[in-house]
């Protein structure tokens, strides 16, 4: 439950941030919140993931894309703690979907933030990212209804861009 309270907060934290439109606030926030090494971990692993035939070039290539763009790394780590989040522990229970629920919200508000860095490398890691939001929603295992809309909404967004 103190997980999912801490989430909440994170997201209305990125959200006020980014409102005041100022980056430098939102890079801060997301340097307090990650490591540089989870961002790169992540982006990392998602991304080898999603484009298994993607060689350890490119993966070092979006290691510096991470570097450079602190919400394009957040949010493969907050759309890969989802992921083992279902993996792990799935949304059988309630605190369990709390959780996921915290990390779709701090997903929405980090996705967007990621779309400013508009390189080729950003946008994959953003698309694996979102390939593992999207594994999540249609797993055969399912989520519930309210929780597979709101991770919907952030697909259709971040496709729609």
């Amino acid at each position: 439950a103190e997980v999912a309270d801490e989430l909440s907060l994170l997201k209305e934290c990125v959200s006020f941030a980014a409102a005041t439109g100022d980056a430098y606030q939102v890079r801060k926030l997301v340097d307090v919140v990650t490591k540089e090494d989870e961002r790169t971990y992540a982006a990392k692993a998602l991304v080898k993931r999603a484009h298994s035939a993607v060689g350890k070039t490119k993966r070092d290539v979006v290691a510096r894309v991470v570097e450079s763009s602190g919400a394009c790394g957040a949010t493969a780590v907050f759309c890969d703690a989802l992921l083992e989040h279902f993996r792990r522990a799935g949304l059988d229970s309630v605190d369990g979907q709390r959780v996921a629920a915290g990390l779709v919200d701090v997903i929405a508000v980090l996705e967007p933030l990621s779309t400013v860095d508009t390189s080729r490398n950003a946008a994959v890691v953003l698309h694996a990212s979102m390939n593992a939001v999207r594994d999540v929603v249609f797993h055969p295992r399912g989520m519930p209804p309210a929780l597979s809309t709101r991770a919907m909404r952030i697909l259709l967004a971040h496709y729609g861009r």
